[in-house]
């Protein structure tokens, strides 16, 4: 379960620390996709992986509409 992003129910993520002051946030999706993001601030990591992800489904989406559209042309 993702307990950072209530919106992106589909991924789920992990942040360790690394080292002092070293962050590491891992993002998971469903379907396998993978997002890795290393830095020493936490919260711009957060917000990052978040904006990473949902592009990533919006490509997807994209990709899918574009399959069916051309399937039933």
């Amino acid at each position: 379960m993702n307990s950072y992003f209530k919106d992106l129910v589909n991924w789920s993520f992990v942040m360790e620390e690394l080292s002092a002051g070293v962050f590491r946030i891992i993002g998971t999706h469903a379907k396998g996709w993978r997002i890795d993001l290393t830095g020493d601030n936490p919260d711009r990591l957060m917000e990052r992986i978040k904006i990473d992800a949902l592009r990533m489904e919006s490509e997807d989406r994209l990709l899918y509409s574009r399959k069916d559209s051309n399937n039933y042309a």
